[in-house]
Order: structure tokens, then sequence, then C-alpha cells
């Protein structure tokens, strides 16, 4: 389907808590750019209101009542179903943050997040290709990051702290915190897990 690039960001909000909905509708409904278009209450729905809906991007709780497999394979399905459509994973629980990158996600916030946060996620995923693309000969990765920065971050690929990682670069964890900070800014992202995210799309690194 072909949107219109001025149309608003088409949300749908699939979490098992009516709190967290309610409370995800009130800070983005001020948002002229962000329109709220549908709820998912139990994660065996989100494939089917996202196959009805249509959504840009979809915020996708990862714990539903308590089953903490229950997002992943929500997840799984419509990567499988509907590759096109963005899903930004929420969750409070490290472990499900890094599942949900490797079964697709877009992007990831710990709860938490401040509505800033929120919304510039949004629009930094919205912006991302539909699908996965190799870099251009115009963009190489080691034009817009050094060759420290690309070690950082396939690091940050597999999952390492900042500790781990100053650990297997001999590095000291401050000048660690300080590359993955030019990683973020470089790429547009707001947080580590959406820095990986921007990357793995752009193919500045593999799985």
């Amino acid at each position: 389907m072909i949107r219109n690039a001025t149309e608003p960001i088409r949300i749908l909000i699939a979490d098992d808590q009516v709190v967290m909905r309610e409370g995800l509708k009130k800070v983005l409904e001020p948002h002229d750019d962000m329109i709220i278009i549908g709820e998912a209450t139990v994660a065996q729905e989100v494939l089917g209101k996202a196959q009805d809906f249509q959504p840009d991007i979809i915020l996708l709780d990862l714990l539903w009542f308590q089953d903490e497999s229950a997002g992943i394979a929500a997840l799984e399905q419509l990567k499988q179903a509907m590759p096109q459509t963005k899903v930004v994973a929420i969750t409070a629980y490290d472990d499900l943050i890094e599942k949900a990158r490797r079964a697709g996600a877009e992007a990831a916030l710990p709860k938490g997040f401040t509505v800033e946060e929120l919304v510039s996620v949004i629009r930094s995923v919205h912006r991302l290709p539909a699908f996965p693309a190799a870099p251009t000969e115009n963009e190489h990765p080691s034009d817009l990051l050094s060759e420290r920065e690309l070690e950082v971050l396939a690091l940050l690929v597999e999952g390492l702290s900042d500790r781990e990682i100053g650990e297997k670069l001999y590095l000291a964890e401050s000048t660690v915190k300080k590359h993955v900070s030019n990683i973020r800014d470089k790429l547009g992202a707001v947080n580590r897990t959406h820095a990986v995210s921007i990357a793995l799309q752009k193919g500045f690194v593999q799985r």
C-alpha cells in the first residue's frame, strides 16, 4: 500500500494492560504526525489486528499475562506475515529486549522511557526502510563510523555491556561509553538497542 509521506504515522498499540494502552494514547495523541488506529488486548490477536488496520508501527508489549514467550511469538508471526510492518517492542525485562531484537523488532524500549524518547523512537523507526538493505556505494560503514566504533558496534550486536566490551577491546568503560554515544549520534539513535537496529537495517553489521 502506497502512503503519502505527509500522512500521520499509523500506530497500533498491543498491550494487555488497559492502563498502559490508555497512557500511550494520552501521550501520543497530541502529536499531529501520529494517529492511533487500533489496539490489541491479547497477544493472539496482534497479527489479525495488524492485518485489519495495516499500521505503520506497532507498539508491542512483550510480557502478556505473565507469559514471557507470548510477545516474542507474536513478533515472529508479524515479521513472517507482514515484514514491512515495523515494531517497537516495550518491556521491563532486558533479556526480552534482546530476544525481541533477534526476532526482528526495529527498536526496543525499556519501560520507564520518557515521552520524548518514545516519540523520537517512533519517528526514527518510521524513517527506516521497510526491508533491511545493504549499504550502497555512497553509504559505506567506514564513511560514517570509525574503525573502533565499528568494533564497538559489532559487540553491541552481540549484546555485550559496556564493561564487557571494554574487556574485549582493552578499553576503559568510560571510553566505551563515549564510543557508544558517538555511534548513537551518528546513526540518529535514541538508545543502544535502536542503534543496533539501525545498523542491522543498513547492513553495517551482521548477526
